[in-house]
């Protein structure tokens, strides 16, 4: 009941802090920037006192502050309301004094009747034929000036004549003047001068609030904050009168230490139970990356985080993200803006930024790099030599390369497979890895020999005849795969079971092939965006060459933004779509969660011990 008190206080008073904090608008100090000695503020130092204690010093101080705030911010709302009712007064006092009328004689009297307002200004000339056609001469309008879209008139006819004219005005959207002010023009005028020198002395007054107290806002709501946390994981507790029991997840690396303080603040009355974790149980996951591998977590987070009994594909994909995006942007002049904003984000002071800083600068180093393989300086090709392939040139051998990196690169993901299989389940259970890696190798020979495509290796196993491509590469793989499928499939010796296994065999080679086939082609990808940046680069050369000095610079400045924001943005999106649907496919699950301990985070506070 006291944890469920304090996180009721607590709500409680972080609500009426970001009441006041949205009030005084306050906002986070900036962090520290390149080349700036400005900071967060120094912490404050807490003395230790119990949650009770600190809440209470809390709720003292905000009340003080409320006492200050609270009655200048309804000030605001008050003055805003009048000003908007006199602004609205204001054309209406400027309308009758033009026209030299009274506002206070704009009332039906026992002959005349008498209405003004705003009417559209579209429907003026509707508006004066019907009058004119069903009154003539027994009507006066008078029209003063526009304001934007409306005009303001006053219509005097008799009195008998009232209903006629509502029905008229009413089907033409006339709104009629409504003053809430008894006032005339010039007090009007003199009243709106006065509530705008009280706005300015109140935003003054506020301002004078928020920086005498803004430090003492982030540290109320980071205590208040921190207290309703701890409250929270004291509800977690099982407890009775003497003993309190808490269970939870802790790294394997982290047992010692938290045996040693766990002794230490029990002075030995404490007892502590380790354990495996069970098969079935999702245990929480946290990565154990090197600071380059650990940059490209966000992209695994973004597909899910690995189970626990999966590799971590991080320092793997750090490897194959930069290599096949340097395959399909491969430009030294481009690759080297890539890495010039990386390295700009990575030095913002910011981890999110720093991690995908580092992941641009990655790609942008692989871009140059295959730009000098390819000869290629902001698309042109003239000036470097070619020291491998130019994509625009050898289509078909660019062809055979990305069809390799494919090969590769889904062979890694079915080791990876095999890996996570034997731990989870034991040697026999990679049996059915190694025979998709072998179907896969088949596979890709007969692509080879069919279609005649120059796939480093796999050109050259293509010139034996289809009886030993087929015998090795597809009817052994399949077998190995039929027997993964009995050992896994056959629970009891029986025809029904046998033929259920069969079939379930059957299957999955029909669906390996195809899928093998559709990943395998999918690669193909890497020549096509390397042939289309080649050609961009192309075309926007051409353009500049048949236009006039100095409009052909600007196109090639402005083409060059275009290839780099353009091309890099959907080379970077292939990038992952190869990695997410073709690679990840062959081993990675996902659907892990997420290690996160209780942990309090200061930023404007600190204890004194």
């Amino acid at each position: 009941i006291l944890g469920e008190e304090s996180i009721g206080k607590c709500s409680d008073l972080l609500r009426r802090i970001y009441h006041l904090i949205d009030i005084l608008e306050i906002s986070e100090p900036p962090k520290k920037l390149i080349g700036s000695d400005k900071s967060v503020p120094k912490p404050v130092v807490l003395h230790e006192k119990s949650s009770h204690a600190q809440l209470d010093d809390v709720e003292d101080k905000l009340a003080k502050i409320e006492e200050e705030v609270i009655p200048l911010s309804e000030s605001p709302e008050e003055l805003e309301e009048e000003k908007t009712g006199l602004e609205n007064d204001e054309p209406v006092l400027k309308y009758f004094e033009e026209m030299g009328l009274d506002s206070r004689y704009q009332e039906t009297t026992k002959f005349l009747y008498t209405i003004s307002g705003w009417l559209n200004l579209a429907d003026l000339d509707d508006f004066e034929h019907q009058t004119g056609e069903q009154f003539g001469k027994l009507c006066l309008i008078l029209k003063g000036k526009p304001v934007e879209d409306k005009l303001p008139i006053t219509l005097v006819t008799l009195g008998k004549y009232m209903e006629d004219v509502n029905e008229i005005l009413a089907s033409l959207n006339f709104n009629k003047f409504t003053l809430k002010t008894t006032h005339g023009l010039k007090d009007v005028q003199n009243r709106l001068k006065e509530i705008k020198e009280e706005e300015l002395r109140l935003k003054d007054r506020l301002q004078d609030i928020k920086e005498k107290w803004m430090k003492d806002m982030l540290v109320m709501r980071e205590i208040c904050e921190i207290e309703k946390k701890i409250a929270e994981t004291k509800l977690k507790l099982g407890k009775t009168e003497r003993v309190s029991v808490l269970e939870g997840w802790i790294p394997e690396t982290k047992v010692d230490k938290m045996l040693d303080e766990v002794n230490k603040v029990s002075h030995g009355y404490s007892l502590v139970r380790l354990s495996k974790p069970e098969s079935d149980e999702n245990v929480p996951i946290e990565f154990n990356n090197p600071r380059f591998f650990k940059s490209f977590e966000p992209l695994i987070e973004l597909f899910g985080l690995p189970k626990y009994t999966e590799v971590d594909p991080t320092p793997l994909l750090a490897i194959t993200f930069p290599l096949i995006f340097g395959l399909m942007f491969g430009d030294v002049g481009h690759g080297a803006i890539f890495a010039l904003a990386g390295f700009f984000m990575t030095r913002l002071g910011n981890k999110s930024y720093a991690d995908w800083g580092t992941v641009i600068l990655s790609c942008g180093i692989s871009a140059v790099i295959f730009g000098f393989l390819y000869g290629s300086l902001f698309g042109n090709e003239e000036i470097l030599p070619i020291l491998w392939i130019s994509p625009a040139h050898d289509i078909m051998g660019m062809i055979g390369i990305a069809l390799f990196v494919g090969v590769i690169h889904m062979g890694l993901g079915l080791i990876v497979n095999a890996i996570n299989k034997f731990w989870k389940d034991g040697s026999l259970s990679i049996l059915s890895s190694v025979g998709k890696l072998w179907f896969l190798l088949g596979e890709v020979t007969i692509i080879a020999k069919v279609f005649e495509f120059p796939i480093p290796i796999f050109i050259e196993l293509a010139k034996y005849s289809f009886t030993p491509i087929l015998i090795y590469g597809v009817v052994i793989p399949a077998l190995m795969m039929l027997v993964a499928e009995l050992i896994h499939g056959l629970k009891k010796v029986s025809i029904s079971q046998l033929i259920q296994c069969i079939s379930m065999w059957a299957f999955e080679i029909f669906e390996t092939f195809s899928a093998f086939l559709s990943n395998t082609m999918s690669y193909s990808r890497i020549l096509a965006l390397a042939l289309v940046h080649a050609m961009m680069c192309l075309a926007i050369f051409m353009i500049a060459d048949v236009t006039p000095f100095p409009l052909n610079i600007l196109i090639l400045i402005g083409g060059t933004i275009a290839v780099l924001v353009l091309e890099g943005m959907i080379v970077f999106i292939h990038t992952i779509r190869l990695h997410y649907y073709e690679w990840f496919s062959k081993f990675y699950d996902g659907g892990g969660i997420k290690y996160e301990p209780f942990m309090v985070e200061r930023e404007y506070t600190r204890l004194s011990k």
